[in-house]
Protein backbone atom coordinates (compact mmCIF):
# COMPACT_ATOMS: atom_id res chain seq x y z
CA UNK A 1 0.00 0.00 0.00
CA UNK A 2 2.70 2.28 0.54
CA UNK A 3 4.55 1.59 -2.74
CA UNK A 4 1.40 2.39 -4.43
CA UNK A 5 0.71 5.54 -2.08
CA UNK A 6 4.22 6.65 -3.78
CA UNK A 7 3.56 5.72 -7.45
CA UNK A 8 2.19 9.72 -8.55
CA UNK A 9 4.85 11.02 -6.73
CA UNK A 10 7.22 8.77 -8.95
CA UNK A 11 5.79 9.41 -12.18
CA UNK A 12 5.53 12.73 -11.75
CA UNK A 13 9.29 12.86 -11.15
CA UNK A 14 10.11 10.52 -14.34
CA UNK A 15 8.02 12.99 -16.60
CA UNK A 16 9.89 16.02 -15.47
CA UNK A 17 12.88 14.13 -15.26
CA UNK A 18 15.87 15.76 -17.66
CA UNK A 19 17.18 13.74 -20.32
CA UNK A 20 20.02 11.38 -20.10
CA UNK A 21 21.12 10.22 -16.80
CA UNK A 22 18.57 11.67 -14.52
CA UNK A 23 15.88 10.28 -16.75
CA UNK A 24 17.42 6.94 -17.40
CA UNK A 25 17.62 6.77 -13.04
CA UNK A 26 13.55 8.37 -12.95
CA UNK A 27 12.42 5.77 -15.04
CA UNK A 28 14.70 2.43 -13.27
CA UNK A 29 12.77 3.52 -10.39
CA UNK A 30 9.72 3.92 -11.73
CA UNK A 31 10.15 0.18 -13.57
CA UNK A 32 10.88 -0.88 -9.93
CA UNK A 33 8.15 0.47 -8.11
CA UNK A 34 6.02 -1.19 -10.82
CA UNK A 35 7.54 -4.32 -10.34
CA UNK A 36 7.52 -4.37 -6.61
CA UNK A 37 3.66 -3.61 -6.55
CA UNK A 38 3.27 -6.33 -9.55
CA UNK A 39 1.95 -4.05 -12.46
CA UNK A 40 2.73 -6.62 -15.23
CA UNK A 41 1.71 -4.51 -18.17
CA UNK A 42 3.41 -0.78 -16.75
CA UNK A 43 6.51 -2.91 -15.88
CA UNK A 44 7.06 -4.41 -19.08
CA UNK A 45 6.12 -0.85 -21.24
CA UNK A 46 8.19 0.74 -18.70
CA UNK A 47 11.17 -1.72 -19.14
CA UNK A 48 10.65 -1.47 -23.16
CA UNK A 49 11.66 1.59 -23.06
CA UNK A 50 14.68 1.34 -21.33
CA UNK A 51 15.91 -1.13 -24.03
CA UNK A 52 14.99 0.98 -26.67
CA UNK A 53 17.33 3.75 -24.90
CA UNK A 54 19.93 1.13 -24.25
CA UNK A 55 19.62 -2.52 -25.17
CA UNK A 56 22.85 -3.83 -23.63
CA UNK A 57 22.32 -2.48 -20.37
CA UNK A 58 22.90 -5.08 -17.68
CA UNK A 59 20.18 -3.04 -15.09
CA UNK A 60 17.80 -2.72 -17.81
CA UNK A 61 17.88 -6.25 -19.17
CA UNK A 62 17.52 -7.24 -15.33
CA UNK A 63 14.54 -5.05 -14.89
CA UNK A 64 13.18 -6.95 -18.18
CA UNK A 65 14.04 -10.19 -16.49
CA UNK A 66 11.76 -9.44 -13.98
CA UNK A 67 8.51 -8.06 -16.26
CA UNK A 68 8.98 -10.93 -18.28
CA UNK A 69 8.97 -13.26 -15.48
CA UNK A 70 5.80 -11.75 -13.74
CA UNK A 71 4.12 -11.92 -17.34
CA UNK A 72 5.10 -15.91 -17.27
CA UNK A 73 7.17 -15.28 -20.47
CA UNK A 74 10.25 -17.03 -19.69
CA UNK A 75 11.14 -17.44 -23.39
CA UNK A 76 11.46 -13.91 -24.32
CA UNK A 77 13.71 -13.33 -21.05
CA UNK A 78 16.09 -16.13 -21.89
CA UNK A 79 16.48 -15.02 -25.48
CA UNK A 80 17.25 -11.17 -24.26
CA UNK A 81 20.10 -12.41 -21.81
CA UNK A 82 21.63 -14.56 -24.72
CA UNK A 83 22.11 -11.74 -26.77
CA UNK A 84 23.12 -9.20 -24.06
CA UNK A 85 25.63 -12.22 -23.52
CA UNK A 86 26.48 -12.78 -27.20
CA UNK A 87 27.83 -8.82 -27.34
CA UNK A 88 29.26 -9.03 -23.83
CA UNK A 89 30.18 -13.06 -22.85
CA UNK A 90 32.10 -12.17 -18.97
CA UNK A 91 29.24 -9.74 -18.22
CA UNK A 92 29.33 -10.36 -14.96
CA UNK A 93 25.30 -9.16 -14.15
CA UNK A 94 24.61 -10.69 -17.63
CA UNK A 95 26.03 -13.96 -16.34
CA UNK A 96 23.92 -13.66 -13.12
CA UNK A 97 20.87 -13.10 -14.85
CA UNK A 98 21.27 -16.16 -16.87
CA UNK A 99 21.68 -18.51 -13.68
CA UNK A 100 18.16 -16.78 -12.61
CA UNK A 101 16.32 -17.27 -15.66
CA UNK A 102 17.50 -20.62 -15.74
CA UNK A 103 16.47 -20.76 -11.71
CA UNK A 104 12.72 -19.47 -12.17
CA UNK A 105 12.35 -22.38 -14.93
CA UNK A 106 13.05 -24.88 -12.55
CA UNK A 107 16.11 -26.20 -14.95
CA UNK A 108 18.71 -26.21 -12.25
CA UNK A 109 20.99 -28.46 -14.07
CA UNK A 110 21.33 -25.12 -16.62
CA UNK A 111 21.47 -22.95 -13.63
CA UNK A 112 24.43 -24.45 -11.91
CA UNK A 113 25.82 -24.72 -15.52
CA UNK A 114 25.63 -21.27 -15.52
CA UNK A 115 26.64 -20.29 -11.80
CA UNK A 116 30.24 -21.90 -12.42
CA UNK A 117 30.67 -19.80 -15.74
CA UNK A 118 30.27 -16.72 -13.30
CA UNK A 119 33.35 -18.08 -11.48
CA UNK A 120 35.52 -18.91 -14.38
CA UNK A 121 34.77 -15.74 -15.94
CA UNK A 122 36.62 -14.32 -12.29
CA UNK A 123 35.31 -11.70 -10.30
CA UNK A 124 33.13 -13.62 -8.32
CA UNK A 125 32.43 -12.89 -4.95
CA UNK A 126 31.63 -14.69 -1.69
CA UNK A 127 27.59 -14.74 -2.52
CA UNK A 128 28.15 -16.30 -6.33
CA UNK A 129 30.50 -19.47 -4.66
CA UNK A 130 27.69 -19.89 -1.80
CA UNK A 131 24.73 -19.62 -4.82
CA UNK A 132 26.93 -22.42 -6.69
CA UNK A 133 27.26 -24.76 -3.68
CA UNK A 134 22.99 -23.77 -3.11
CA UNK A 135 22.91 -24.81 -6.72
CA UNK A 136 24.84 -27.92 -6.55
CA UNK A 137 21.95 -29.63 -4.06
CA UNK A 138 18.76 -28.04 -6.14
CA UNK A 139 20.39 -30.17 -8.97
CA UNK A 140 21.11 -33.20 -6.90
CA UNK A 141 24.77 -32.88 -7.65
CA UNK A 142 26.69 -31.91 -4.44
CA UNK A 143 30.24 -32.96 -5.28
CA UNK A 144 33.71 -31.72 -4.83
CA UNK A 145 33.77 -29.02 -6.61
CA UNK A 146 30.33 -27.79 -5.38
CA UNK A 147 32.54 -28.39 -1.39
CA UNK A 148 34.93 -25.91 -2.61
CA UNK A 149 32.65 -23.08 -3.53
CA UNK A 150 31.41 -23.49 -0.38
CA UNK A 151 34.35 -23.47 1.86
CA UNK A 152 35.69 -20.32 -1.13
CA UNK A 153 32.13 -18.78 0.10
CA UNK A 154 33.00 -19.59 4.23
CA UNK A 155 36.93 -18.16 3.84
CA UNK A 156 36.08 -14.87 2.43
CA UNK A 157 32.96 -14.51 5.02
CA UNK A 158 35.80 -15.56 8.03
CA UNK A 159 32.96 -18.08 8.63
CA UNK A 160 30.93 -15.75 10.49
CA UNK A 161 27.48 -16.05 7.76
CA UNK A 162 25.24 -18.57 9.09
CA UNK A 163 23.66 -19.05 5.70
CA UNK A 164 27.07 -19.84 3.92
CA UNK A 165 27.77 -22.34 6.66
CA UNK A 166 24.59 -24.13 6.20
CA UNK A 167 25.14 -24.66 2.62
CA UNK A 168 28.41 -25.78 3.73
CA UNK A 169 26.65 -28.21 5.48
CA UNK A 170 23.96 -29.32 3.26
CA UNK A 171 26.66 -30.29 0.69
CA UNK A 172 29.17 -32.50 3.05
CA UNK A 173 25.61 -34.33 3.71
CA UNK A 174 25.26 -34.92 0.23
CA UNK A 175 29.08 -35.93 -0.11
CA UNK A 176 28.19 -38.67 2.75
CA UNK A 177 30.31 -36.52 5.45
CA UNK A 178 27.92 -36.38 7.73
CA UNK A 179 29.93 -35.94 11.18
CA UNK A 180 31.16 -32.57 9.00
CA UNK A 181 27.84 -31.95 7.70
CA UNK A 182 26.53 -32.11 11.22
CA UNK A 183 29.38 -30.10 12.56
CA UNK A 184 29.18 -27.26 10.14
CA UNK A 185 25.21 -27.20 10.86
CA UNK A 186 25.32 -26.60 14.68
CA UNK A 187 28.00 -24.09 13.84
CA UNK A 188 25.36 -22.24 11.49
CA UNK A 189 22.51 -22.66 14.36
CA UNK A 190 25.44 -20.96 16.58
CA UNK A 191 26.40 -18.60 14.11
CA UNK A 192 22.74 -17.36 13.59
CA UNK A 193 21.99 -17.46 17.03
CA UNK A 194 19.20 -19.93 17.60
CA UNK A 195 18.81 -22.73 19.82
CA UNK A 196 16.25 -24.69 17.86
CA UNK A 197 16.26 -25.61 14.31
CA UNK A 198 14.69 -23.64 11.50
CA UNK A 199 13.84 -24.39 8.27
CA UNK A 200 17.60 -24.48 6.55
CA UNK A 201 18.11 -26.24 9.72
CA UNK A 202 15.60 -28.77 9.40
CA UNK A 203 16.39 -29.42 5.93
CA UNK A 204 20.41 -30.44 6.52
CA UNK A 205 19.28 -32.84 9.30
CA UNK A 206 17.03 -34.61 7.02
CA UNK A 207 19.78 -34.86 4.34
CA UNK A 208 21.86 -36.26 7.58
CA UNK A 209 19.24 -38.61 8.30
CA UNK A 210 18.67 -40.47 4.91
CA UNK A 211 22.88 -40.80 5.17
CA UNK A 212 22.06 -42.99 7.70
CA UNK A 213 19.21 -44.87 6.42
CA UNK A 214 16.52 -43.19 8.40
CA UNK A 215 14.20 -42.51 5.77
CA UNK A 216 11.05 -41.86 8.55
CA UNK A 217 13.51 -39.42 10.69
CA UNK A 218 14.19 -37.86 7.41
CA UNK A 219 10.32 -37.60 6.15
CA UNK A 220 9.65 -35.71 9.51
CA UNK A 221 12.29 -33.09 9.10
CA UNK A 222 11.69 -32.48 5.56
CA UNK A 223 7.76 -31.92 6.83
CA UNK A 224 9.16 -29.18 9.56
CA UNK A 225 10.23 -27.05 6.49
CA UNK A 226 7.95 -23.55 6.21
CA UNK A 227 7.59 -21.69 2.79
CA UNK A 228 9.59 -18.59 3.00
CA UNK A 229 8.07 -15.26 3.08
CA UNK A 230 9.21 -15.10 -0.76
CA UNK A 231 6.91 -17.44 -1.88
CA UNK A 232 8.10 -16.29 -5.71
CA UNK A 233 12.09 -17.65 -4.51
CA UNK A 234 12.82 -20.64 -7.02
CA UNK A 235 15.55 -21.43 -4.46
CA UNK A 236 13.60 -21.18 -1.18
CA UNK A 237 14.48 -23.85 1.24
CA UNK A 238 10.82 -25.10 0.76
CA UNK A 239 11.41 -26.32 -2.61
CA UNK A 240 14.22 -28.53 -1.40
CA UNK A 241 12.34 -30.43 1.28
CA UNK A 242 9.95 -30.92 -1.39
CA UNK A 243 11.80 -32.58 -3.52
CA UNK A 244 13.04 -34.92 -0.93
CA UNK A 245 9.80 -35.88 -0.21
CA UNK A 246 8.16 -36.57 -3.45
Amino acid sequence: ATLLALQPTVERVSKEAAPGFEQDTAELGLATLYLNTKQSEAAGLMTRRLLARDAESPAAIALAGRAYQLAGNLGAWKSLVDAGLEKNPNDHKLLLERVREAEVEGDFDRALRGCRNVLDAGRAAAEDQNLCARLSIFAGKPDEQAQRSAAQANLSARNENAAYLMVNAWVDAGIGETPEAREMLLESMDTAGISEPNGDAWFGFGRIYEQYGEKAAAAAAYRRVQKGLNTDDPLDTYVLAQMRLN
